[in-house]
């Protein structure tokens, strides 16, 4: 889990049992926000730092250090699996470790009652932030669907569809009274897929900008 996050009661022993039911190698679970006092109310009602929980025991598409836990035995059966150095300014290192380790046969399953809180501090809480962010992430989706074999052009297919899509998915969400901010979140992150097929990167983690996201 990320040093910025706390655990909920129940938290450790749901992903131990999840592990144990389903024989899995990682657990991964959700990350609810708490928001600071200066977080600005359109931020909140939007919701976007909303996630997704999945179905406890189901596939994890995108899985993240945080929230996860991982036997130490799987580790040690694969001794030459680290952090790739390749993200290390781009952040993704994470979802990349976690591609690799299912490569080598790890079985990564869901746990959705093993909550975690993340402060969402008012220095992210601004269009900017949420804009880079999104080119981030779109950034490393790209990247990973890449080394599963996708082309650049199935990927710009998805990546415009996103865009495209993210009106209309934003409006339904709002009807349903579902967060719409996700929804929105889909234009940055298709144009930061479209980025990285022009090796155009976004170093949210260089020198200088420590703290900024």
């Amino acid at each position: 889990m990320d040093d910025d996050e706390t655990v909920t009661e129940g938290w450790l022993e749901s992903h131990v049992v999840t592990a144990a039911q389903y024989s899995a190698d990682a657990t991964f679970g959700p990350v609810l926000p708490a928001y600071s006092s200066e977080v600005p109310y359109w931020i909140k009602k939007l919701d976007f730092f909303s996630r997704v929980n999945l179905t406890t025991g189901g596939p994890v598409r995108w899985p993240a250090t945080n929230n996860v836990r991982m036997h130490s035995r799987f580790l040690d059966s694969v001794p030459t699996l680290r952090f790739s150095e390749e993200y290390s300014l781009t952040g993704g290192e994470d979802t990349d470790f976690f591609y690799r380790a299912r490569e080598h046969g790890a079985s990564l399953v869901w746990t959705s009652e093993g909550l975690v809180r993340g402060m969402v501090p008012a220095n992210r809480a601004n269009a900017r932030w949420l804009w880079r962010r999104g080119l981030r992430l779109g950034n490393v989706s790209a990247r990973m669907l890449r080394r599963r074999g996708w082309s650049s052009g199935r990927i710009l297919v998805v990546a415009c569809a996103r865009v495209l899509a993210s009106p209309l998915l934003a409006a339904a969400a709002a009807i349903r009274k579902r967060p719409v901010g996700p929804e929105i979140m889909h234009i940055p992150k298709g144009v930061g897929m479209v980025a990285a097929l022009r090796g155009r990167l976004v170093q949210e983690y260089e020198r200088g900008r420590a703290g900024a996201g």
